[in-house]
């Protein structure tokens, strides 16, 4: 089968198993997708994950903004490259990501797409149809309650309030009132 791995790593030629701080998983593995847009969406070059996205019902992932312009924040400059991969790779439920399969052994790179930009990257698969990205200021109401609940369980699961985790400056900014009301919930205990 082929998949795809996305990654800021430039000229690999086999991608090694390794163990993601934030992984679902135990055991060191390569993360790879079936998807090539989802995997544009992992040219990421933060100390932190934070992608918001969900898939239509044809299986084309939805990136959304839970804040304004953050495609841009998160994506504008960073270069990368997708990797396409080929070979028998595992479906792992835990991934919790539905395109997503794993290898626990290494893994050739058959091909290197070289990404400059990878907002201007996911501007162009958007534009073909592989990525559909929804503009916070397009969304309702109810989206932005749903940002909220996921921010507040973030900040709770993730122990953000310790402010040791490399996420913790990002979401106390961008996220000013959902860290407001996670530190009031907590002195009210």
């Amino acid at each position: 089968m082929r998949a795809y791995h996305g990654t800021t790593v430039l000229d690999i030629k086999t991608l090694k198993p390794m163990q993601r701080p934030y992984s679902n998983l135990e055991e060191p593995c390569v993360y790879l997708t079936l998807n090539k847009a989802l995997a544009a969406l992992y040219i990421w070059d933060k100390p932190y994950m934070f992608m918001t996205f969900r898939f239509s019902e044809d299986g084309t992932p939805i990136y959304y903004e839970t804040f304004p312009d953050a495609l841009r924040f998160f994506y504008d400059g960073v270069k990368g490259c997708i990797h396409t991969c080929e070979g028998d790779f595992d479906y792992e439920d835990k991934v919790g990501i539905r395109p997503a399969v794993i290898s626990k052994r290494p893994v050739d790179s058959i091909h290197c797409e070289k990404v400059d930009n990878a907002y201007h990257k996911l501007i162009e698969l958007e534009k073909e149809g592989s990525l559909i990205i929804e503009r916070y200021e397009t969304r309702s109401g109810d989206d932005y309650a749903g940002d909220r609940e996921m921010v507040l369980s973030a900040i709770k699961r993730m122990n953000l309030l310790k402010e040791e985790h490399p996420m913790a400056p990002f979401v106390k900014e961008t996220f000013q009132a959902c860290w407001k009301e996670a530190l009031e919930s907590v002195t009210k205990k």
